[in-house]
């Protein structure tokens, strides 16, 4: 969590710091000042803060929101852009009070899937971006598991990642078992036949039936589809 939290506040400080002047000679004090709470506005004055690379992920965030409208003019910004941002803010809190207990893989993958789209849309650093999407696929191996739920046979997958392979093998996490030809790989991004807006990550394979099944992660749970 804390690697992801310095690429946020790296990402966020330099998209404002390059977006923030365009918007007005008293940017600062009207864009960066007086859009903080009275908390963070003390702590500014307090500590001389004359730059958005002295503040934290926090007061970066909300900046950033209270911000969103003019910046959302100026750079055409996707709308649902602010709903990543107040989910990113919510990760933040998380983050600033974890225990010593491990974080659930389903609760990492969320927040760094809502950071990458965050980056994404500020147009960060391709490495920055990279370093995200290598904790997401961290989290979808930590949860592959042995359990394995009831299949939804009225369903079956997609790939969106292109065309799908025959050649790639797949190991079932708990018997061990391998199925050759399978179409996807443990990682992919795939998407609901009957619903292709809407796109899942695979993260088990399960080869002990003639048609291969696969658990995703979907809506913060781990379902299951044939393939």
């Amino acid at each position: 969590m804390l690697d992801l939290s310095r690429t946020a506040t790296a990402e966020v400080g330099a998209f404002l710091g390059t977006h923030l002047p365009s918007l007005g000679e008293n940017w600062w004090k009207l864009r960066v000042v007086s859009r903080l709470s009275f908390q963070q506005q003390r702590i500014v004055e307090e500590r001389g803060f004359t730059e958005l690379e002295q503040m934290d992920l926090a007061a970066l965030l909300r900046i950033l929101d209270q911000n969103w409208q003019e910046l959302l003019q100026m750079l055409n910004l996707p709308r649902e852009g602010r709903t990543w941002v107040r989910e990113l803010q919510a990760a933040r809190n998380r983050w600033a009070h974890l225990s010593a207990a491990p974080v659930p893989a389903e609760d990492l993958y969320r927040d760094a899937d809502t950071l990458a789209r965050v980056l994404n849309m500020l147009g960060a650093k391709t490495e920055s971006i990279a370093a995200v999407e290598a904790v997401k696929k961290q989290a979808i191996s930590a949860m592959v598991v042995s359990s394995q739920p009831t299949p939804d046979p009225t369903l079956d997958l997609i790939s969106s990642n292109g065309p799908a392979t025959s050649s790639s093998h797949f190991q079932d996490s708990d018997a061990g078992t391998k199925a050759a030809a399978a179409m996807f790989k443990v990682g992919d991004l795939v998407a609901l036949r009957s619903n292709p807006d809407t796109v899942v990550a695979i993260i088990g394979a399960i080869a002990d039936t003639a048609e291969t099944r696969y658990q995703v992660f979907q809506d913060n749970r781990i379902a299951t589809y044939y393939e």
